[in-house]
């Protein structure tokens, strides 16, 4: 009979230990949360399923400060995202980077934001013995990006090697060509620069990259212009026959290109570009649609009309610095490159022109609250022993 009852207590033990840990998770057992609030007078449109840009003038000062009482993990492994004051709804989160004392770079899928009235998300931290999810987890950094995106690559890394596309798709740079300089000063966080003497990054071919339908973006600083040199391009050239799309300058103004199997017309930005500057690009193409084919020029549409049909994708994979995607180009850039992107479906108007409000001007677009005790969070349910 002892023998009996010493099972049973085990089970319920087993059972309450089971039941701690289930619902030990999120938010239980954090310190601190602060609402950041979302300014809807620098968002465009309602937006879903937005990444928004947080940095280090965005996020609660404590939770940066070694020294204070409440400051998160040096690595940031605590740090969790909801939209709601509870906790009950967690957001999808990417740390690209976070120091303490230093600088931040993190990206938070909010699932909608009003344009019309403030939009509020909160911030959790200070737990010991917290890592970050998964890449691929529910809340990992692959779910901050949803499945029209192909590609994000914010270039923040030490080596080509560093440089993983943030996607579920894994368009990773593969090889680097010539000297890059690494974790140079960027526009967000870090970026690479190139000489503009046959130094680029490979990303390896996929039909991930070949879509028909698409919106290809990137921040570039330039040092100089020439005609014809790409920033990030998808494009061949086999007897002239032309494949394939890209961002390059026309002239010494920026444009976006796309491969029409005789030519790369290009539909460029109407004033020339502005030298040693961080400067915001867009460009979206449609087959045959001169409306949704346009070139946006920080956050401003600034040309469209160009109606093409595309050949075909490029036999080989993407290129970050230079025109073709083979090495007979030459066409090579000079300068530095930073948050590339690509997806697959248009990107509003009111999209863009937010996302570069965003990515512009962080603590403009957000302000951090004032932070308070987490409390006790998710309610556990515990089982008597007896």
């Amino acid at each position: 009979m002892k023998k009996l009852m010493t099972y049973c207590s085990l089970f319920l033990l087993s059972l309450l230990v089971t039941s701690y840990s289930a619902e030990a998770a999120f938010p239980d057992g954090w310190a601190r949360k602060c609402p950041i609030v979302i300014q809807n007078a620098y968002v465009d449109t309602t937006l879903s399923d937005y990444p928004l840009l947080l940095n280090e003038d965005t996020l609660p000062a404590e939770m940066l400060l070694s020294t204070g009482s409440y400051p998160a993990l040096s690595t940031g492994g605590d740090i969790r995202f909801s939209s709601d004051s509870s906790g009950n709804v967690q957001l999808s989160l990417e740390i690209v980077s976070f120091t303490l004392d230093g600088s931040a770079e993190l990206w938070v899928k909010v699932p909608s934001i009003s344009s019309s009235v403030n939009t509020t998300i909160y911030v959790w931290y200070s737990k010991t013995g917290e890592t970050q999810p998964a890449e691929d987890a529910s809340y990992g950094k692959e779910s901050v990006w949803n499945d029209d995106y192909m590609m994000v690559h914010h270039m923040s890394g030490s080596t080509y090697t560093d440089l993983d596309d943030s996607t579920s798709y894994d368009n990773d740079v593969i090889d680097d060509v010539g000297t890059i300089t690494y974790n140079n000063t960027g526009k967000i966080g870090d970026s690479i620069l190139v000489a503009g003497s046959t130094d680029f990054l490979e990303i390896d071919e996929s039909s991930s990259l070949n879509p028909t339908v698409l919106t290809l973006q990137a921040w570039i600083y330039s040092t100089s212009t020439a005609s014809n040199d790409g920033f990030v391009s998808k494009m061949d050239e086999d007897s002239n026959n032309t494949r394939g799309y890209s961002l390059k300058y026309y002239y010494d103004a920026p444009a976006l290109s796309i491969g029409d199997g005789d030519d790369d017309p290009d539909l460029a930005h109407q004033t020339d570009i502005t030298l040693n500057a961080w400067r915001s690009l867009s460009g979206t193409f449609q087959e045959n649609n001169s409306t949704n084919t346009r070139i946006w020029y920080e956050g401003v549409k600034s040309n469209s009309g160009m109606s093409v049909e595309m050949s075909g994708s490029a036999n080989e994979g993407m290129v970050l610095g230079r025109r073709y995607t083979d090495d007979s180009s030459g066409d090579d850039f000079e300068g530095a490159i930073d948050e590339v992107r690509l997806t697959d479906v248009i990107l509003s108007d009111g999209w863009i022109t937010s996302e570069y409000k965003n990515l512009n001007a962080p603590s403009t677009f957000s302000v951090e609250g004032t932070p308070e005790n987490a409390g006790s969070g998710a309610r556990r349910r515990m089982f008597m022993v007896q």
